[in-house]
């Protein structure tokens, strides 16, 4: 990846982190980017968010971002705002997994953590629903 996109990368990241601490207190965010975390888990028989991410190769890494960028302008054009915006969080977390800046490992580890715990909740919520 070239600079240019590191940067942008990097800009990206941050505003979305600084976003997420006012976000955590939404709980339909965070229950949408658990959902749909844990949907995108599913679909690859992931163990979990960071098996996931590591399963990747280029060809699902590709389509997935596709994907995600395709749900999230479907909803846009649908007036949801907190749909796109997890899907936002979920795609930067994937797209984190492939940048290789130091600078930038402490933010994707929190990321990470949040998606986890995100689907962690949704999980724990459908195994209750389904009792």
């Amino acid at each position: 990846m070239d600079e240019q996109l590191q940067a942008e990368f990097r800009r990206r990241l941050h505003a979305l982190m600084s976003a997420l601490k006012i976000s955590r207190r939404n709980p339909k965010l965070q229950a949408l980017i658990g959902t749909m975390g844990l949907s995108a888990v599913s679909d690859a028989k992931a163990q979990g968010w960071a098996d996931l991410k590591q399963r990747l190769g280029a060809p699902g890494y590709d389509a997935l971002l596709k994907a995600m960028q395709k749900s999230a302008a479907d909803l846009k054009q649908k007036g949801v705002t907190d749909g796109p915006r997890a899907l936002e969080v979920l795609a930067v977390s994937i797209i984190a997994r492939r940048q290789h800046d130091p600078e930038l490992e402490q933010p994707v580890r929190v990321l990470d953590d949040y998606v986890e715990a995100c689907i962690a909740t949704a999980k724990r919520i459908a195994a209750s629903a389904g009792t």
